[in-house]
């Protein structure tokens, strides 16, 4: 079983005013028979990525231990004791320490060796932090709890009242003494750790201000566990004790300052996963209705769903650019359940026909007729990972001969076909196309009238049919949710007609669209 701890000095102030220093510690391998974990490293990842981005942590003072024994973490502990000790004269700094491990009563069991939980905490709070906190994820027993006047609390928010300067331990456990703390395979993590990490993204920001305090997060957490874990069949409540002197709010995290957030809007009411490309579930959040919740997340694609016993009502979102992007009832599709899971591949596409325009350089395959300027004009239609595409386009182009000039028209459709991979916030495409495409010439000398008089004759226009073939690819980049713009290559060759016979010449073909999804 696992169960969360949470020993904690705090100041309270609202703004945050301390330099912080996270060390995040995750091992999947215990010691003797302990069957190996499966996300406890993940875990600490997640907690050390939250932290750097809306946890008001720089790179340089956030450490990550993964898969190290006591020797490592003691090491790693005693480096940001060292940090700590060079701010303390120049700044009010805090230390948070995330464990997620193996562990019996009295210690931590890392990669075949043992930390006593005694000496972790002693490190912590001996350190020259103001403000002190550690948070401890592990296969064990509540019995800490116990000894330490661990009890279960209603279904309310740790209550700090007035802000003030505070001294003194706070103990958050994910269970009561004598639960189980359960770990969920479909969340890739610990029950309670999974809504305390959804709460710190912005969930748990009851009263709106876009911050995120100890009290809001301890609350939300309990709420979410309380109900998921009598889903899963076995009760588990979270329970806390703490010693201060002074107490106030302290602002864990402040997702109102990301610069990319996910906004789930006021008629969207239920159950709401929020899952990234690898297929992780980023996010779980019981959305009431009239409620807006915002999410502050990475840049990326995210899949939001609503689920049910068979289908699923499915939205795909691109916070690339940054921003906040909402999420209304009328954006969902509904699609079969099993196919509401985010695989790694391309998104549901909510809106699949695009139009497109854009301008085009390129080598124009009559021979001798120099650079061609195409406008396009195109209809695309996504099918899963697949694009197919009809396409118009115009083109002309003009060469100044010895004597003349030589001017060229073309009008031609063509169809393509292209396999679309995401990468990142973008798409990359490989496909090919065939166009076929009616040609007119004309030269026109600067003597003519010359020519015609001595000769009789004057040159005729030429007509004829290109049947073409290419390889192309492409980089769309979103702008929003319905604009895109993308960049497009193709190469290939073009049987052209000439005087009675026909050549094969080379496409060389670069453009610029603009794309609106329907």
């Amino acid at each position: 079983m696992r169960w969360l701890a949470v020993v904690a000095m705090a100041v309270a102030a609202p703004p945050q005013t301390d330099t912080r220093v996270v060390v995040a510690i995750g091992a999947n391998v215990g010691i003797g028979a302990d069957e190996p974990l499966d996300y406890a490293e993940e875990d600490a990842r997640r907690f050390h990525r939250l932290m750097i981005e809306i946890g008001g942590v720089t790179q340089d003072r956030a450490y990550i231990v993964a898969g190290e024994n006591a020797s490592g973490v003691r090491r790693v502990l005693h480096e940001a004791r060292g940090r700590l000790r060079e701010l303390a004269n120049d700044t009010r700094t805090s230390l948070i320490v995330f464990v997620s491990s193996h562990a019996d009563q009295d210690a931590l069991h890392l990669s075949g060796t043992r930390l006593a939980i005694a000496e972790l905490h002693a490190l912590v709070r001996t350190s020259a932090a103001d403000v002190k906190l550690t948070v401890i994820d592990a296969c064990q027993t509540a019995a800490i709890v116990k000894a330490k006047g661990g009890r279960p609390v209603p279904e309310v928010d740790v209550a700090f009242e007035a802000p003030s300067r505070v001294d003194g331990d706070v103990f958050i456990a994910s269970a009561s003494p004598g639960e189980p703390a359960q770990e969920r395979a479909f969340l890739r993590g610990a029950l309670f750790s999974h809504h305390l990490l959804t709460g710190l993204r912005g969930a748990a920001d009851i009263d709106g201000d876009r911050a995120v305090s100890l009290s809001e997060a301890y609350g939300y957490a309990y709420r979410r566990t309380a109900a998921a874990a009598v889903l899963g069949g076995a009760p588990q409540h979270p329970s806390f004790s703490f010693d201060v002197q002074g107490v106030g709010s302290w602002v864990l995290t402040r997702p109102g300052s990301h610069h990319a957030a996910l906004v789930l809007g006021q008629d969207i009411e239920g159950t709401v996963w929020v899952a990234n490309r690898k297929q992780e579930l980023v996010a779980e959040v019981a959305k009431i209705n009239g409620e807006v919740v915002r999410l502050a997340l990475p840049a990326g694609w995210y899949r939001v769903v609503q689920p049910s016993a068979v289908t699923a009502r499915v939205a795909d979102v691109n916070l690339g650019w940054g921003g906040e992007q909402r999420v209304e009832g009328e954006d969902f599709v509904r699609v079969r359940r099993a196919k509401s899971i985010l695989r790694g591949r391309t998104p549901i596409q909510s809106r699949p026909w695009r139009l497109a325009l854009g301008y085009g350089v390129g080598a124009n395959p009559l021979p001798g007729s120099g650079v061609e300027q195409l406008a396009l004009l195109r209809v695309s239609r996504r099918f899963g990972a697949w694009l197919g595409r009809a396409q118009l386009t115009g083109t002309t182009s003009a060469v100044e001969t010895a004597n003349g000039h030589l001017r060229n028209w073309a009008f031609g459709l063509g169809v393509a076909g292209a396999y679309t991979v995401p990468v990142a916030w973008f798409d990359v495409g490989i496909g090919a196309e065939i166009s076929v495409t009616g040609v007119r010439q004309d030269f026109q000398r600067d003597d003519e009238a010359t020519v015609e008089r001595l000769f009789g004759v004057t040159d005729s226009d030429r007509t004829g049919l290109v049947i073409g073939a290419a390889a192309l690819s492409y980089l769309a980049v979103p702008i929003d949710e319905r604009f895109w713009v993308q960049l497009e290559v193709a190469f290939g060759a073009a049987r052209v007609p000439l005087d009675g016979a026909s050549e094969v010449e080379p496409i060389v073909r670069a453009g610029l669209l603009v794309s609106y999804s329907l």
